[in-house]
């Protein structure tokens, strides 16, 4: 009894690795050991003899095909010579048969120790030998196939070139039954492989069972909860955390999963705010004006509601940074910011678009409600003091005007670039015509169709 409470406290103790590695081995080293000898029977008794037969066909197939068509040159230069009597081709004659001499030597070294195969071609050695003597006689008569004496020559050596070709045929069939029977024992060896590789895989399967068995009695519970608490992550919700007791490892990952989680949701936010907005005036930044200035005109467009914009420059603002430094034009950009800020509507968006300038995008607002709240932000930071020192005592102040361009969306413009480009004109008309003042963009000419 003690000792089997002993045995249990330990494998109660057990680390996470522990029954992890238990459970892998035990799952892995059953389709290791299978997988391995599945390889060395398929490759040493399947593919190895399959590729070394036809290596050998290979070796021996190439001078045979060699032989048959030089015993056909053969024939025909003797043919040739019976027919035209040139001497021409007892040199061709001569060529041939060195080159027979050769697809013969190369068959019988390609042929090895084949007794078989040595049998046949000690047979066609010796009915070449009777071929060549009788192409020998053949061209010694001389003369064309008129040649009463040439009949019987011509003819022997006919039948000796048949049964040299029949010699060759005796061997390509055998090279056929070799190649025939190395198939069947490959096929063979497969069959058998397949029924090996089936009782190992079943074995596997039962292993595989057997460690994930063993996992998930350690493991199911806790993994369980973090698989849920992942989900609920990735969903996007931030707010649960997750509580487990066992293993002790997986205790301190859902510890750091819990801690993981609260980063996140704080630097969710924290990056969301600085991916929209200005670190310096808080305003929205260029990047959500191109996008915000996208989806407002398909809106407008959708529903045939028009959409204003606003571009705002402050004017001299170089000269204003060299007289009163870099900080005293980062707080009148602040101050500027804010006024635009109180000016605009609710459902207006401002945004800092680039340096100095900024700009305001007015939702479901005409040609002149745009102008007269651009007229409204003119006089706003015309009249609004920027303080230039922290000392109360002695505050000192200076003030910055504005220059607008105004345009609207259709009556100025069709998409979103040519509404950008059309209050960037009127500004620029703005800050030409003296500063200080609003400037709005033309509506477009009606289009005739010729």
């Amino acid at each position: 009894m003690r000792k089997s409470s002993r045995l249990a406290r330990f494998w109660l103790r057990r680390s996470l690795r522990f029954w992890l590695t238990a459970g892998m081995v035990l799952a892995i080293s059953p389709l290791s050991v299978s997988a391995l000898a599945g390889y060395i029977l398929y490759r040493d008794h399947v593919v190895q003899p399959l590729v070394e037969d036809a290596m050998r066909q290979r070796s021996l197939l190439q001078p045979l095909q060699d032989l048959q068509l030089d015993l056909w040159s053969l024939s025909e230069s003797i043919n040739d010579y019976v027919v035209d009597g040139q001497a021409r081709h007892e040199d061709e004659y001569h060529a041939e048969v060195e080159a027979i001499g050769a697809d013969l030597l190369a068959l019988a070294r390609a042929a090895g120790d084949n007794a078989e195969e040595a049998v046949i071609l000690r047979q066609a050695h010796a009915d070449w030998n009777l071929v060549a003597e009788q192409a020998a006689a053949v061209l010694a008569q001389g003369g064309v196939v008129a040649d009463e004496s040439l009949r019987l020559p011509v003819a022997a050596f006919e039948k000796d070139l048949g049964v040299l070709a029949q010699d060759i045929e005796t061997f390509h069939a055998l090279l056929r039954q070799d190649s025939d029977d190395a198939l069947n024992e490959a096929l063979t060896n497969l069959e058998r492989s397949e029924e090996i590789a089936l009782i190992a895989f079943v074995l596997s399967l039962i292993f595989v069972f057997l460690g994930v068995v063993v996992i998930n009695r350690s493991l199911v519970t806790s993994m369980n909860q973090l698989t849920a608490a992942a989900a609920r992550l990735a969903a996007g919700d931030r707010s649960q955390h997750i509580q487990i007791q066992i293993p002790a490892e997986l205790v301190n990952v859902a510890t750091a999963f819990n801690a993981m989680t609260d980063q996140i949701h704080e630097q969710e936010r924290a990056l969301a705010h600085l991916a929209q907005t200005d670190g310096l005036t808080g305003l929205f930044n260029r990047r959500e004006f191109d996008r915000m200035l996208a989806e407002e005109v398909r809106r407008s467009e959708r529903f045939g509601t028009p959409v204003s914009l606003i571009m705002i420059d402050i004017d001299n603002f170089k000269a204003f940074n060299d007289d009163h430094g870099h900080q005293g034009g980062d707080e009148a950009l602040r101050i500027v910011a804010e006024t635009l800020q109180r000016c605009v509507r609710g459902t207006d968006k401002a945004f800092r678009f680039g340096g100095e300038e900024l700009a305001v995008i007015m939702t479901a607002s005409d040609p002149a409600s745009s102008q007269r709240l651009a007229e409204r932000i003119r006089e706003a930071v015309a009249g609004q003091s920027i303080p230039l020192s922290s000392d109360t005592s002695a505050q000192a102040t200076a003030h910055v005007t504005v220059s607008l361009g105004v345009a609207t969306a259709p009556d100025c413009a069709q998409g979103s670039e040519e509404l950008l480009r059309a209050a960037d004109d009127a500004l620029y008309l703005s800050k030409k015509n003296g500063r200080n003042r609003v400037a709005a963009a033309p509506p477009k000419a009606p289009q005739t169709i010729a």
